[in-house]
């Protein structure tokens, strides 16, 4: 069975579906079967080849952007395989390229969350839904629905959808000699700098937390693709937050593993996760969890079992939450710690990876 992953973004770039697409590939090669990526992206310049972590990869350019966008070089890239997966949370560069292709190779879709969840452009997504969203979907044999979200939203379109989730890869976060017990009070958000992950909601909760009498340490690292360091940082200065709150840019594996050791909890008050990959790897890593209670994160998350679920509303219960949380026991501590460990380990890439062969296996069968 040869596979062919194609990608609006790969490494070098960090992110959730980098990240994906990449130990899916490692994995499933694994397990027999030959997988290579195609990269197609606006910022390749031309076509070329490379390795990463064994897989091998084709950057293919993009005339145009991610969302209204030709590869005229797609054609001849995706000869010579036997099925092809196509990670496009937007349905439309990467589907409508390949349909114009005029490839019949059978070919399956990832949803990575859609793009429904944001009202940015909203009228566009409107017209994308009622006139688009359906045919494009056609043209699959099978959507692998990212969430239980995902699966309930593309299922309104399609009848030919299944759960196949995410993984992570536990044993790159796993920290084996992190101490028994640790401050509640040292929190970490690591991903994106966006508008919808709400990092100023976590500026928010820690202002008011120290004039409670509850100070945190936080360090937040990420990329800032929304440009919101610098108004994150003048928030930090005049609440006074300087000397218990730090920006850093991102980090590699190795230095955030090193960042994460002494740090004990993980807090995002995202408004919308396709999957929740950061709080997975956060679990497996040993942190206990705070996040907003919306899905598909309140799914990983129950409240005095691994993590704490809130609002992040600014309510005075939130707070309450908050008080109790931060004055847990070292016992109950711990208990949830392994809790959370246990929680990540069900979705080890090993056991994950078997689900898209399964589904690769299916779909050829009937191709």
């Amino acid at each position: 069975m040869k596979v062919l992953n194609i990608t609006p973004t790969f490494h070098p770039e960090i992110g959730g579906i980098e990240t994906v697409v990449l130990n899916l590939s490692v994995h499933c090669q694994r397990l027999g079967v030959e997988v290579e990526v195609l990269y197609v992206s606006p910022d390749h310049k031309r076509l070329q080849t490379r390795t990463v972590e064994g897989i091998k990869v084709t950057d293919v350019p993009l005339i145009g952007s991610k969302l209204v966008g030709y590869a005229p070089q797609l054609r001849q890239a995706i000869q010579g395989f036997d099925l092809l997966h196509i990670h496009d949370p937007q349905l439309m560069a990467l589907s409508v390229g390949v349909m114009l292709s005029g490839s019949q190779l059978p070919r399956v879709l990832s949803t990575h969350g859609g793009f429904h969840h944001t009202r940015r452009l909203a009228g566009a997504k409107r017209l994308h839904e009622e006139f688009a969203l359906r045919r494009m979907l056609d043209s699959y044999k099978l959507v692998l629905a990212t969430s239980e979200n995902d699966a309930a939203y593309f299922g309104r379109f399609t009848k030919r959808i299944r759960v196949t989730g995410n993984g992570i890869d536990v044993q790159r976060h796993r920290i084996a000699d992190r101490p028994p017990s640790n401050d509640l009070r040292r929190w970490v958000y690591w991903g994106r700098l966006s508008e919808n992950k709400r990092v100023d909601r976590l500026l928010d909760y820690a202002v008011r937390l120290k004039a409670m009498g509850y100070p945190l340490d936080l360090l937040i690292t990420g990329t800032d693709v929304s440009r919101l360091a610098c108004k994150f940082q003048t928030r930090i200065d005049s609440a006074g937050l300087h000397d218990s709150v730090r920006l850093a840019p991102p980090m590699n594996d190795i230095d955030l593993k090193a960042a994460l050791r002494d740090r004990t909890v993980f807090a995002t008050a995202s408004e919308y996760e396709g999957f929740g990959l950061t709080l997975l790897e956060a679990m497996a890593a040993g942190l206990l969890v705070v996040c907003r209670d919306v899905e598909p994160m309140n799914k990983f998350v129950q409240n005095g079992q691994n993590g704490l679920c809130l609002a992040f509303d600014g309510s005075d219960a939130d707070f309450a939450k908050l008080v109790e949380f931060l004055s847990m026991d070292q016992p109950h501590q711990q208990s949830m710690r392994s809790a959370s460990v246990a929680f990540a380990d069900a979705y080890d890439w090993p056991r994950i990876a078997k689900r898209f062969v399964s589904a690769y296996s299916e779909v050829l069968s009937t191709a």
